[in-house]
């Protein structure tokens, strides 16, 4: 169940407003839950995707929002590489 609503949160969150929204909001709190879930549901290549727009932030992912969102303001050409 935990990974069906990981895999809900991902796929809400990236289609109403790509990766930027995913990751500035609660549900990106989950990111790399969201990474183990996915594999296990067999999407390895949406993983690859996930793993590298968290590779894009400037010192990877972090659970504090705040920090995160720093961390997502700092991305070069962030609604580029998010989208």
């Amino acid at each position: 169940e935990r990974d069906h609503v990981l895999l809900w949160e991902l796929h809400a969150e990236v289609s109403n407003g790509t990766f930027d929204q995913y990751l500035s909001n609660s549900s990106g709190d989950h990111a790399q839950e969201a990474l183990g879930a996915l594999e296990r549901a067999g999407l390895p290549g949406v993983a690859g995707i996930l793993l590298r727009v968290l590779d894009a932030l400037p010192g990877g992912w972090c659970a504090d929002g705040d920090e995160r969102e720093r961390r997502i303001e700092a991305v070069p050409d962030r609604w580029n590489v998010f989208r």
